[in-house]
């Protein structure tokens, strides 16, 4: 036959049991919304960052972009390369394009954006945009930069597309939010640490008080005499009274038995002194010779006499 064992009902809970348990359901959930916090400040920031990168190096692009004969001549930098070298497990994809679209250098295939949103750069005529697409299997983080270029002869918008993978960004969210989880952790387990401490602190009292009444005399009913908090001073009040009532009871029924006892003890001697002074009484009555009325008896006739005494007393 099996046995089935009894899970104690939450009402039956220590309260170090109901306090922990609600210390980490709340720490959980705190955690939970830094974690998630955590990696989405981590995926912007990183992105921040790369696009800085990319901005950068779009600018210096563009920075090299002029006429020459009437044509739109591109001198790409060395140092807008090595600024997106930053990121060496990266891959780079650029292209410039004229007017009218019109593709000038790079690689000529490369995604446009499908709902394009021009933000203009601060103190500057150019326009810039980014964007996320699939280019050669991988992710890719895109940036549009337009550059309207004027000369006397010419006139037009020249835009400036480069593209970088995600793989570093992509680390380095990961890195910030590896951080992250691994702050949350610890202070995770210092909040724990500090609010077992805190109940084990608060929780003393009532220890303290449980050893005062187990090391207590079972006929000691004095009042408590024990430093507790304002929180547990009533119940200690409670307990004070309690013993003195029951103090008061024991009183009185001590007094009832000893009252009891005395009643008891009380009707015998009375009973033998009562019998004593019955006896010349009946010697009287039945006009015999001798003031004992058992002398003039015969020997077996005492034992009714007591009998009778006994009934009447």
């Amino acid at each position: 036959m099996w046995l089935k064992l009894r899970r104690p009902e939450p009402a039956r809970w220590s309260i170090r049991r109901k306090l922990l348990l609600l210390t980490l359901v709340l720490l959980g959930a705190i955690s939970v919304f830094a974690l998630r916090a955590a990696q989405s400040y981590s995926q912007r920031a990183a992105g921040l960052s790369y696009d800085r990168l990319l901005t950068g190096a779009a600018l210096q692009i563009a920075e090299h972009i002029g006429l020459h004969d009437g044509r739109v001549v591109v001198d790409l930098p060395r140092a807008a390369f090595e600024t997106l070298a930053l990121a060496p497990e990266d891959r780079v994809f650029y292209r410039v394009l004229g007017p009218g679209d019109a593709h000038i250098t790079g690689y000529a295939d490369l995604p446009l954006p499908t709902d394009e949103a021009d933000v203009r750069h601060p103190g500057d005529a150019f326009r810039q945009y980014f964007f996320d697409a699939s280019y050669g299997g991988e992710p890719v983080r895109f940036l549009v930069l337009s550059r309207l270029l004027t000369e006397t002869d010419f006139s037009g918008t020249i835009r400036i597309q480069l593209g970088q993978t995600t793989r570093a960004r992509q680390a380095l969210a990961g890195e910030i939010s590896l951080r992250a989880v691994q702050l949350v952790a610890v202070l995770f387990l210092i909040t724990l640490l500090l609010v077992s401490a805190g109940i084990w602190m608060t929780l003393r009292p009532l220890e303290r008080l449980n050893r005062a009444l187990a090391q207590r005399s079972p006929v000691d009913l004095s009042p408590l005499e024990v430093a507790v908090p304002r929180e547990i001073s009533r119940l200690v009040q409670t307990l004070n009274h309690l013993m003195l009532q029951l103090g008061g009871t024991l009183n009185r029924l001590q007094r009832f038995t000893s009252e009891a006892a005395h009643q008891i003890r009380t009707p015998w001697p009375g009973c033998a002194h009562r019998r004593r002074m019955r006896a010349p009484r009946k010697t009287r009555r039945y006009g015999g010779v001798s003031s004992d009325r058992s002398s003039s008896l015969p020997t077996g006739s005492a034992i009714p006499l007591i009998s009778y005494s006994n009934r009447r007393c």
